[in-house]
Formats: C-alpha cells, sequence, structure tokens
C-alpha cells in the first residue's frame, strides 16, 4: 500500500539534504548558494521511499531528482514533467475530507495568504469534530495554573536560589494542591534537579499557558502569532484568586481554585479546531522557511507558534504531559 508522504516534514528534508549534497559534492552549486525547492511526489510503499523534485536556485537553474527503492538518481526536465502528469494522483492525500474540515482549511488557507504567510494546499485538517474529545474543564484549569505557578518558580530561581524561590511559592502551590499535575519537566524543577534548559523550556511554556486562557474564555484571541502573550495578565488570572482568598475582600465561600474555575468557561469543539487547524498551518510554513528560503512566515514567532500549538493538541489529545506531544507539521 502506498502512503503518501508529501506533508511529512521528516522526509521532505531528507529529500533537500540528499539534493544538496549531491549539487555541492559535484560542484553545481556552493553552501551559501540560496535554493528552492518543489516535491512532486513522495510516498513509502512497504517502507521504502519513492519520490520525485526538483532543486532551483538562481532563479533560473533547476535540477530533477527521482528516488527509487530509497537510491537517488538525476534525471531530466521532459523525465519530471511526464512523471508529474502520470502521478499527479500523489501529490494530494487520498482520505475524505467532511465539510466542516473544507470550510476551516479554507478559512485558514485564506487567513495565511491575506498575511503573506506561505500556505500548503495539500495539507488538511487533522482531526474531525465528530471523533475528537476535549480535556475536562478541570483537566484544563488545573494544567493552566500548574504551568503559570511553574512558570513563576522558574522564573525566580534564576534570580535567587533555589530553596529561597521555592519557599517564597509554597504557599501558593498548597492552596492550588497542582502536585498530581506536574508533569516531568516541572517535577525536576520542584524537586530541585532541574536543568538549564528546563529554565529556559519552563519561561517559554508562558505561551503554551496563554493557549489555555484562551481556550478558556479568560481571553479574546491568540490568532497573532508574531507577539508574546501579556505576561502581567497571565500573572494576574492565577494569583488574584489566591490574593482575594486570603484577604477574605470577596468570594469568602469559595477556595482559590473554585473563584479561578468560576470565570473560565470552555469554548467549544470547533472554535478550538479551528484555532489549532491555524496554529497547525502556522508551524507548516515555519517549518517550510527551513528549507524553503524563499518561504514567507510574514512576523510569525517560532517560539510562540510552537508553545501554543502543543496546548491546543493536548486539550484534543488523551496526553497527560504536553511535553510528550509530537509536533509534526
Amino acid at each position: 500500500m502506498k502512503i503518501n508522504q508529501i506533508q511529512n516534514q521528516e522526509i521532505r528534508t531528507r529529500l533537500l539534504s540528499e539534493a544538496t549534497n549531491y549539487l555541492i559534492n559535484n560542484n553545481l552549486i556552493n553552501e551559501k548558494d540560496k535554493i528552492n525547492y518543489e516535491v512532486g511526489y513522495a510516498y513509502t510503499e512497504n517502507d521504502i521511499l519513492y519520490a520525485m523534485y526538483k532543486i532551483s536556485f538562481k532563479n533560473s537553474i533547476s535540477y530533477y531528482f527521482k528516488i527509487n527503492n530509497d537510491t537517488l538518481s538525476t534525471i531530466s526536465s521532459e523525465e519530471y514533467e511526464k512523471e508529474l502528469k502520470d502521478n499527479n494522483d500523489l501529490r494530494t492525500i487520498s482520505r475524505e475530507e467532511s465539510e466542516e474540515n473544507r470550510r476551516r482549511r479554507e478559512k485558514n488557507n485564506n487567513l495565511l495568504k491575506a498575511k503573506g504567510i506561505a500556505v500548503s494546499d495539500t495539507l488538511l485538517c487533522q482531526y474531525d469534530e465528530n471523533k475528537v474529545q476535549l480535556k475536562s474543564i478541570d483537566e484544563v484549569c488545573m494544567r493552566a495554573i500548574t504551568a503559570l505557578l511553574i512558570i513563576q518558580l522558574s522564573c525566580d530561581v534564576r534570580e535567587n536560589d533555589f530553596e529561597k524561590s521555592i519557599h517564597y511559592y509554597l504557599p501558593y502551590m498548597n492552596e492550588y494542591n497542582i502536585y498530581n499535575s506536574l508533569n516531568e519537566k516541572e517535577k525536576r524543577l520542584f524537586n530541585g534537579v532541574h536543568t538549564q534548559q528546563d529554565l529556559v523550556d519552563l519561561d517559554w511554556e508562558y505561551e503554551a499557558y496563554w493557549a489555555l486562557c484562551w481556550c478558556l474564555g479568560l481571553i479574546d484571541d491568540i490568532s497573532d502569532a508574531s507577539t508574546i502573550c501579556d505576561c502581567d495578565k497571565a500573572i494576574q488570572l492565577v494569583l488574584d484568586p489566591y490574593h482575594n482568598r486570603k484577604s477574605k475582600m470577596i468570594f469568602k465561600t469559595l477556595s482559590a481554585y473554585e473563584t479561578y474555575k468560576d470565570k473560565c468557561h470552555m469554548r467549544s469543539i470547533s472554535e478550538i479546531l479551528d484555532m489549532e487547524d491555524l496554529y497547525l498551518r502556522y508551524h507548516w510554513a515555519i517549518n517550510e522557511k527551513k528549507v524553503n528560503p524563499n518561504a514567507n512566515i510574514g512576523n510569525l514567532n517560532e517560539d510562540v507558534v510552537v508553545e501554543r500549538r502543543r496546548a491546543l493538541e493536548w486539550i484534543l489529545s488523551n496526553q497527560e504531559d504536553w511535553d510528550k506531544i509530537q509536533l509534526n507539521a
């Protein structure tokens, strides 16, 4: 059975790498040349790769390649065009598309085009609305609160010693009882066995948390992925209920968690799938830019895109630890 791999970024990267190595080794291009490439088709059959693609540079010079039974060879432009015509059915994904997903795909592609961002006409939506289930509002609320408190601990650890930082944030963690909600990376920080990379990663968790806030109806929009979230507001959404509870100013009969949850209203599956698909397409454009310098990504911030998409995928998945979610695009 042929499995269409034209969207598989790992395979696309392999195709580009093998072709550019061939061209450089044969002194046809140098490492500084900017190139563009077009994949005619790419599929696997019995785990063996077959592909055909074109490499262009300096706007006019093109080379054509074919991988057959995992073996790379060069072909002529005439052979390329003939193969392209004969195998046109391998350029699209042979999967039924629901009317709702067609609407979602076209709407988001039009939004990207309006922003001048590269679009994949063959990239279909990942989820069908009638086959997906969101995590519960309690799961999402606890993940959001846990992430925000761990982010604050991480930021404080950068400035102070661990013991001083953990002592400061323990009352918040106890009030919200986040301990059963920590993922592996967050547990390392809480236990003081974290790495410097963990601190960097947890700093960017702000954006994943921000996407959860949108899913919970606490902020209006996250479709602009060019700038980072409002950190001050992000903090207030979780810490204000704690301080209000302690000062007994309001919500005297509610816990800090109940006060937080009371402000939340989970968005519909359709809304979340719309946003997840938009971020999938943002991520695709960013990956395309890495192998095709001519691809335009506008003002997209890669870290913002990846982290917000991580949270959106987490809500739609059965995975508990969002760091373990594979973000293919």
